[in-house]
């Protein structure tokens, strides 16, 4: 009898432990933040948690111990869990029944936007345990994540494009005097070797192999310039033009970057300069026939002067002064003719005043009458000749 009495408390204490675990194992399930489902080798339930439930939206019944998969898979396509697309129906009931391949693992977004990911493993004993996490935010994450990315790899080259679609060279330099990157036009401007273009060239090598190679041969300047850039690692910017052998005129500008670097643009400014010169040369000319023009109408033996169409004084020579004795301050460019008449009639140049024929419409902002021919005497007996023209332009 007492061994009977040791047998039977030894039950009691396991038969507690067994509930212990028991309930145990009942909280962990019912606190676990997946949903979980066991179902047997004919596709029942076996056990679930309310977390399933929860994330399925199903009713406790449609998860109870003995429920058929297929019921509840019916049950969620009545409901839309689905969608409307039959085909898409038929895919979640195969993946629900199914014990493998894709069956074991999956993501399904259900109507309202959740994310379940779905994964299942058999056990020895037949058994399919089916887990249900809700990975709504994680996706959201990676989503964000893939469309910065998206963006980035897109501004990136966007970025590539311009650089190399600008209308200039770039170069650019790290703080260690290395070429960090370079675009096509700045290689073809310097016509630089492959090898000098590489990410990491030092700028002295650069430097050295257009010396070498005569690229400074037609800018002695220019070269001066750029040795004592190198030798100081000057960091002000800067612009500079230099002279290419094959006669292309570049405008450097260098721009000194905040972590010591420098990034330097080349302009083709060969039209710009072709035509500076250009006008530049036709000045040259104008001037100097400019000047011949005045020589000229300084020493001939007639007296000229030129008018606008509106009576001022363009052009007067100092015989023409000297002709009808006028004071260099009044038969001047920028005076008006008719303060020469009146300062004339004034000086009594002309005896009968304002009523002489020849002054009665002169006074007046078109005073010239066109093309005339006559004679004059002036009161010290001087007989003078004067011919009017009217140019093309009113002069």
């Amino acid at each position: 009898s007492c061994m009977l009495l040791l047998a039977a408390i030894v039950l009691v204490r396991q038969d507690e432990r067994l509930r212990e675990a028991r309930d145990l194992m009942a909280l962990a399930l019912e606190t676990m933040s997946q949903g979980l489902v066991m179902i047997d080798e004919r596709n029942r339930v076996v056990l679930s948690n309310r977390r399933a439930s929860a994330l399925l939206d199903l009713p406790p019944r449609m998860l109870m111990v003995g429920q058929s998969v297929e019921a509840v898979v019916d049950f969620q396509a009545a409901s839309g869990e689905f969608g409307d697309d039959p085909a898409g129906v038929e895919r979640a009931r195969e993946r629900a029944l199914s014990r493998e391949g894709e069956g074991l693992g999956y993501r399904r977004t259900r109507p309202g936007g959740h994310v379940l990911d779905i994964r299942s493993s058999l056990a020895p004993n037949g058994l399919l345990v089916r887990t249900y996490t809700d990975v709504t935010e994680a996706v959201r994450r990676e989503e964000a994540l893939a469309a910065a990315r998206a963006a980035m790899e897109a501004a990136q080259a966007n970025l590539a494009t311009a650089f190399e679609s600008a209308p200039m060279g770039i170069l650019l330099t790290g703080p260690d005097g290395t070429l960090r990157v370079m675009n096509t036009r700045a290689a073809a401007y310097l016509a630089l070797p492959a090898d000098l273009r590489m990410p990491g060239t030092d700028a002295h090598a650069i430097l050295r192999w257009e010396i070498e190679a005569g690229r400074y041969a037609a800018d002695p300047v220019a070269l001066e310039m750029a040795q004592d850039e190198a030798r100081t690692r000057a960091g002000d910017d800067h612009l500079t033009e230099r002279r290419m052998p094959e006669g292309r005129v570049l405008e450097i500008r260098t721009v000194a970057l905040p972590d010591g670097g420098k990034l330097r643009t080349y302009a083709d400014i060969t039209e710009r300069k072709t035509a500076e010169l250009a006008l530049a040369a036709a000045s040259e000319a104008a001037q100097a026939a400019e000047s011949a023009l005045t020589a000229t109408l300084e020493n001939i033996s007639q007296g000229v002067l030129m008018v606008d169409p509106y009576g001022v004084i363009r052009v007067v020579n100092r015989r023409m002064r000297e002709l009808l004795d006028l004071p260099a301050e009044i038969a001047a460019p920028g005076r008006n003719f008719v303060e020469v008449l009146a300062w004339q009639n004034t000086h009594g140049e002309f005896p009968e005043g304002y009523e002489s024929p020849r002054l009665r419409h002169m006074p007046t902002v078109n005073f010239m009458p066109g093309n005339d021919f006559y004679e004059r005497v002036r009161p010290n007996g001087t007989v003078l000749e004067v011919r009017t023209a009217l140019l093309p332009d009113g002069m």
